[in-house]
């Protein structure tokens, strides 16, 4: 198999657990006008980061591995791009080496033609030094899917709500990267708002199989 050069993510249901676009959209955003205070609101809204630490660690991995990386989505508001990677956890460096190659064409043209002219863009940026099966698109969409295969890339359908990890274990396969194991339900737990600590140790303790012993009062 060859190696690959280029990971191509795309957006809603695949960095986020729903469809902010589409959130922006029904709200009636303009294109680009979205501010942070709306982009927050929208993100809660739809559900925010799906994988947060887990899809942090593998951008990173990535990224260190030396492995270009896009955005591909059939986004209207490119503002949402570069807020949506901080909130993954990434660092301004690392934002600035993802390439954004989002847009959203027409419907027919979105049936016809699934990712592959942004995925087309996404080389190109990345000086297109790669063969087709040296890239790899992550979507959760089946026509993009499709369309993306045919054309010889590398395909990997996320499916699945948050805490399955499947797809980005396939990713790292790919990528030469070891996959996540049982230390996952600990990388959501330490991802999630803070808690009191009694809580905390319980929810640590049950990863193990373990329970707190009561106190007896003497």
């Amino acid at each position: 198999m060859a190696g690959v050069k280029l990971v191509c993510f795309d957006l809603d249901c695949t960095l986020l657990n729903g469809r902010l676009n589409h959130s922006l959209e029904e709200a009636g955003v303009a294109s680009g006008a979205a501010d942070r205070a709306t982009l927050e609101a929208h993100l809660e809204k739809v559900g925010g980061i799906k994988n947060r630490m887990a899809l942090q660690m593998t951008i990173r991995d990535l990224l260190k591995k030396g492995v270009k990386i896009a955005v591909t989505s059939f986004n209207n508001h490119p503002e949402s791009i570069p807020f949506v990677l901080e909130k993954i956890g990434l660092t301004p460096q690392e934002i600035a080496q993802i390439h954004n190659a989002s847009s959203r064409p027409e419907s027919a043209q979105r049936h016809a033609m699934g990712k592959n002219n942004h995925i087309e863009k996404a080389i190109a940026a990345c000086g297109g030094d790669m063969l087709p099966q040296e890239v790899v698109l992550v979507d959760d969409n089946i026509n993009n899917f499709e369309l993306a295969k045919q054309k010889g890339y590398q395909v990997i359908w996320v499916q699945g709500s948050e805490g399955k990890v499947d797809y980005l274990n396939e990713l790292r396969e790919m990528a030469g990267l070891s996959t996540f194991q049982a230390a996952v339900p600990l990388l959501q737990l330490l991802a999630a708002p803070a808690e009191p600590p009694k809580s905390l140790v319980d929810k640590l303790l049950g990863l193990i199989g373990l329970q707190r012993v009561p106190s007896v009062a003497r």
